[in-house]
């Protein structure tokens, strides 16, 4: 049955005491919160038997790596009406779910009625190494260097002598249909070209940014068009 608290007890899949934003720690580590769903599918679009159903074959995986692990839950009835969260595969043949943010003290029950819809992030699980999923095929794609690296250091570096190099992305914004990303970036010591400079895959690679010292920082604004 749901609870307040994250998943336990049974056999969990693989990794599934974790959650796909939480990565190799535990979902109840989330800052919002971590509880446990159990979901009856009853839609001919997310039955058992259909084409949307949850699945742990190749070229998905158990726990947080399912088809259906990472898709936004909505509740549109009954108890906790208008919660969303997102949901990662404790035990996927047994429809139990680990959900971030925690459910509402209210909890669920019989009467509550839930949508399943992909999370729209920009590009999820970019940053992987390798992209045999079939959710995230397309992420070696040119120009996507920086979905790839969100929450990591962005652009890269040749000069072994420079120890501080960062560039992480601080912001990320959808306006008009165009994505904008920001953020800050030290340690890029030298001149554009001699290897040492801040470059982005599809906006400059080739010359790139160098800051004045390795103490100062300076700021990216870069807009995706669609």
């Amino acid at each position: 049955s749901s609870t307040l608290a994250a998943c336990s007890g049974g056999t969990p899949d693989s990794d599934g005491t974790t959650h796909v934003l939480t990565g190799t720690s535990a979902c109840s580590t989330h800052t919002s919160g971590c509880s446990c769903l159990y979901l009856a599918f009853e839609s001919r679009t997310f039955s058992a038997s259909a084409v949307d159903a949850d699945n742990i074959a190749s070229p998905y995986r158990a726990g947080p790596d399912s088809k259906l692990s990472g898709y936004k839950i909505r509740i549109t009835a009954g108890k906790s009406m208008g919660y969303e969260g997102v949901i990662s595969a404790y035990t996927a043949a047994s429809g139990i779910y680990n959900v971030v943010p925690s459910l509402p003290a209210e909890l669920v029950d019989e009467t509550s009625k839930f949508q399943l819809v992909p999370l729209m992030q920009f590009l999820p699980r970019n940053h992987l190494a390798s992209c045999e999923k079939v959710a995230d095929q397309g992420c070696n794609s040119y120009g996507v260097e920086w979905v790839k690296t969100v929450g990591y250091t962005l652009g890269s570096y040749a000069t072994s002598s420079i120890t501080a190099a960062a560039s992480a992305v601080e912001a990320i914004a959808e306006m008009d249909s165009d994505i904008y990303v920001a953020g800050g970036f030290e340690g890029f010591v030298g001149q554009p070209n001699d290897g040492a400079a801040f470059g982005i895959e599809g906006v400059d690679e080739l010359v790139g940014y160098a800051n004045p010292s390795a103490t100062e920082e300076n700021s990216y604004l870069i807009r995706y068009q669609d």
